[in-house]
């Protein structure tokens, strides 16, 4: 670049001699994500054959340590078809992990077609009332209104199950994860509790 605008090139800058700390990306402390993710885990801890998919969100950082709980992040969306597509070829637990804003975005017409051909796979919305990654704007259809949606796409209403992503109710979700894995068909689990980021912005304004 410099040469093409007749310039001398700089000398080359000498290596650091400083040894920084690894400090790879993680989740807030304190974020519900990863209350979701440790209940999942659990949850699939006796379980020889599963797979879990992710979408692109704050959620995709499960897929580093402590947590190492997904195993794909391709594009918004994807998650679901991706286990759905594992489904229909056998795959036992095929887990998707979404959030409720990329739902919105494109994951519906994947959970659509989930529907129409009775797939074996749990979807798991990480409803935090926001999105949460780029900026904490607020989602579309916040509230009851999702497991409404839900509802009107198909998903028979007893395995529609809303739980809060908190510690507190962490033997509580474990046990319900667990039973929806078991289901022979398609389950969604709503784990609901706000982004930090998003309550510090609204106790802001």
């Amino acid at each position: 670049m410099r040469l093409a605008l007749g310039l001398a090139p700089l000398d080359a800058m000498p290596a650091s001699t400083i040894e920084l700390p690894s400090r790879p990306p993680q989740f807030c402390q304190g974020c519900p994500h990863g209350d979701s993710f440790n209940a999942l885990k659990e949850a699939l801890n006796d379980e020889a054959e599963f797979l879990t998919t992710s979408d692109i969100g704050c959620y995709t950082l499960a897929a580093l340590p402590p947590y190492s709980a997904v195993e794909s992040c391709v594009d918004m969306g994807a998650s679901i078809g991706m286990a759905r597509g594992a489904s229909s070829v056998g795959q036992k637990n095929a887990v998707a992990a979404i959030g409720d804003s990329t739902f919105y975005h494109s994951g519906m017409t994947n959970l659509l077609d989930a529907i129409a051909h009775r797939s074996r796979l749990t979807l798991m919305i990480l409803d935090n009332s926001t999105t949460g990654m780029t900026g904490a704007q607020p989602t579309i259809s916040p509230g009851s209104r999702l497991r409404t949606l839900i509802e009107g796409l198909g998903v028979e209403a007893g395995h529609i199950r809303e739980l809060e992503a908190h510690r507190k109710f962490h033997e509580a979700n474990v046990a319900a994860i667990r039973e929806e894995l078991a289901y022979d068909g398609v389950s969604v689990i709503i784990l609901k509790r706000e982004c930090l980021e998003y309550l510090k912005k609204a106790r802001q304004q």
